[in-house]
């Protein structure tokens, strides 16, 4: 005997699905205590031939109880980048015209509902670190119909774009820039657990790299341990993509990803 799960039985169904999952961001709020779960993660390094850096996040969440769902704290750190360069509050660079990406720092972000974030605070003025506070319009936040009443997913954006993120010029090394000539890299620190990480790193096809990016992964309280990255996945004419894709990664985790850009001839 077949059974064909068409209509009217899929919503029956679809509702099934929703409490499942419903029970599992149930559960892990009550490890997080946090009213929310992170359902994907998508991060993306794009690194021009001038060392100028753009960093894009953009997350999907299912909030589990909107009453304790206010915040999310971010933090961007220039640890590896030039030795002289500082990142400007981001009160005085958020909202500059977009055009303006490629030359000057900037801060962008929108969300799903579009009121979603109501402001953002800052917390830390080292001038090479920022970290800050999304703060949200808890009325955006409303549920779907249906049997099991769960919350409607949320999603935003934020962009960081940074003159001498890196110490390259002309698509080479550039030493004078450098704080050392250790291999180049980019961090991620989870400070919420994700259900879907991807994470892509973007060269311009002038950056003349010395090899493949490295990615290692560390779990919170384990070693660090290397992990395969992808080749020049979705790659275009103008750009050169390696990207990594974790699954159910802890609070606490970190994924670091290490490269080398290539010393300039004679």
């Amino acid at each position: 005997m077949e059974f064909n799960l068409s209509l009217p039985f899929m919503p029956i169904v679809e509702g099934l699905k929703a409490g499942l999952r419903s029970m599992k961001y149930t559960w892990m709020d009550k490890i997080n205590n946090t009213g929310f779960y992170i359902e994907k993660f998508n991060h993306n390094v794009t690194i021009y031939t001038n060392g100028h850096g753009i960093a894009v996040s953009i997350f999907t969440i299912r909030v589990l109880n909107k009453e304790t769902f206010g915040s999310f704290t971010r933090r961007y750190s220039l640890e590896d980048a030039c030795r002289d360069v500082v990142l400007p509050p981001l009160k005085s660079i958020h909202g500059q015209p977009f055009e303006k990406r490629f030359t000057e720092n900037g801060f962008w972000y929108e969300s799903d509902p579009a009121d979603l974030i109501s402001n953002f605070s800052e917390m830390d003025q080292n001038p090479r670190t920022r970290e800050w506070m999304f703060h949200f319009n808890k009325a955006s936040i409303t549920k779907k119909s249906g049997f099991f009443n769960a919350y409607k997913k949320i999603s935003f954006t934020n962009a960081i774009s940074t003159p001498g993120m890196q110490p390259i010029n002309h698509g080479y090394f550039d030493l004078l820039k450098a704080n050392n000539q250790d291999p180049l890299f980019s961090r991620l620190f989870f400070r919420y657990p994700v259900g879907e990480v991807i994470f892509t790193l973007a060269f311009e096809k002038s950056v003349h790299l010395d090899g493949e990016p490295h990615i290692t992964f560390c779990p919170e309280g384990q070693a660090h341990k290397n992990e395969k990255v992808s080749f020049m996945d979705g790659s275009s004419i103008f750009y050169k993509r390696f990207v990594y894709k974790k699954q159910n990664v802890k609070q606490g985790a970190e994924i670091i990803a290490t490269f080398k850009v290539a010393i300039p001839p004679g």
